[in-house]
């Protein structure tokens, strides 16, 4: 599918990563002084409700790490079933939230062809999502808020699950490419669901 974009190409003063390195004395780890990363990142994919045939909105959310990320590269499955909103050039369709306001650039795919065995197998597809910007540009709240279609014939009580899964060069981080702050985010993050409403 391709990579959206590749953080080698990406150079960031070296004065913004002096500045990170002096600030990660402070801020997070004043409330976690063990830790090693500079905050603990939690990302969560919002739980939804909604008819057979309707579309519903899945945000997914930070916090945890306000003014102290960069980068995200994040891949989330989808049960088969359902049907990622597209508009009329078969693009994705999302609406990016103020987590990702001051980044230079973000970007969603949907994931549907030539697909990993493990995704065939649990019948999901996937979108990825990335981001990118100055240091410490990435902040707390609304990454993105994707739409999805409830199968007409979904029966009552239905429930699509919604899981973030880690892939090969998937990233949360920022300037210092901090792996424990990555790792948090990893190990810590929140998967959602869709079910089906009267």
């Amino acid at each position: 599918k391709g990579s959206v974009f590749d953080l080698k190409k990406t150079f960031l003063p070296l004065a913004l990563i002096l500045a990170l390195a002096m600030t990660l004395i402070t801020g997070c780890t004043e409330k976690d002084p063990l830790a090693k990363r500079s905050c603990s990142p939690v990302l969560k994919i919002e739980s939804a409700e909604g008819k057979a045939g309707e579309t519903v909105g899945v945000t997914v959310s930070l916090s945890g790490a306000d003014g102290k990320w960069s980068a995200s590269g994040i891949h989330f499955a989808y049960d088969e079933r359902l049907t990622a909103a597209k508009d009329e050039l078969n693009q994705l369709m999302y609406e990016k939230g103020n987590a990702v306001d001051s980044m230079t650039d973000f970007i969603a795919v949907d994931w549907v062809d030539n697909r990993t065995d493990e995704l065939i197998n649990n019948k999901q597809n996937s979108i990825f999502f990335c981001s990118i910007g100055e240091d410490g540009s990435g902040n707390d709240g609304n990454i993105a808020t994707f739409n999805f279609i409830i199968p007409q014939d979904a029966e009552v009580g239905t429930v699509y699950d919604l899981n973030f899964f880690y892939m090969d060069n998937d990233m949360f981080t920022n300037a210092a490419k901090e792996e424990e702050m990555q790792k948090y985010a990893v190990q810590n993050w929140i998967n959602g669901s869709i079910t089906v409403t009267e």
